[in-house]
């Protein structure tokens, strides 16, 4: 009897086991799949670089979560920019960053499907998104400042003499939280709802930008009388909108 008791336990521990294994299996496919639906979607949904600075614009994808979650993380610094040494404009950054959280049994490498790890650029992606291993699997949607220089700009003033002026633009997009609520599936949305303009002009002199410890500077063209500056910032909102 005693023979018979201890194979009936082994074979009800395997079966244990093989049930654990296939149900463990499932599930893992189940929230792999989901991560790589989510992050398909936000590589659409940040795909908004040139929306995030025209006024009303929107942009949403409809995700459907079952595993994972949405959150919302935040980053701050300051803002600086500089004309030949000398500081012109300070701010301070802050920006809502969502994320999509994968379920228990998801990991990933880092992984960059737009952008990089920069918080300054001189590139036309202002929305990065990334995945990393953080508390979990992870799909980070974040914007960056972007400092585009637009060239030198002839002009002539009093007495016909010429003038040369640079003209380098500061893009500033800031995402704020909107509404969240509701049940799966979720329309994430974007939508620009405010977009300021501050223009400068000071001596001629090397634009630097400063963020989160990170700095960009643009050389000033030779024979430049003055530099131009237009720093547009933007407020888009972020919304999570349940059925």
């Amino acid at each position: 009897m005693v023979p018979q008791a201890v194979t009936t336990s082994i074979l009800t521990v395997l079966v244990v086991l093989v049930f654990y294994y296939a149900m463990t299996t499932v599930e893992s496919q189940l929230q792999y799949s989901e991560f790589t639906s989510a992050a398909y979607s936000l590589q659409v949904l940040s795909n908004f670089d040139d929306g995030a600075f025209r006024l009303g614009d929107s942009n949403y994808v409809v995700l459907t979560l079952q595993r994972g979650r949405i959150d919302v993380g935040n980053f701050t610094a300051p803002l600086r920019v500089y004309v030949g040494g000398k500081l012109v404009y300070e701010a301070t950054y802050a920006t809502v960053v969502p994320e999509y959280v994968g379920g228990w049994l998801v990991s990933t490498p880092t992984i960059w499907y737009r952008g990089d790890a920069h918080n300054l650029t001189t590139s036309s992606i202002v929305l990065t998104l990334h995945a990393e291993q953080r508390g979990g699997a992870r799909i980070v949607l974040r914007p960056r400042v972007r400092v585009l220089p637009l060239g030198v700009y002839r002009g002539r003033i009093a007495q016909g003499r010429e003038y040369r002026e640079y003209i380098v633009a500061v893009y500033v997009p800031r995402l704020v939280l909107g509404e969240c609520g509701g049940g799966s599936p979720y329309h994430l949305v974007l939508t620009t709802e405010a977009v300021n303009v501050t223009t400068l002009r000071e001596d001629a002199g090397n634009v630097m930008v400063e963020l989160g410890g990170e700095s960009l500077t643009l050389p000033v063209p030779p024979d430049v009388d003055w530099v131009a500056l237009a720093i547009v910032e933007s407020t888009v909102r972020f919304e999570v909108r349940g059925v």
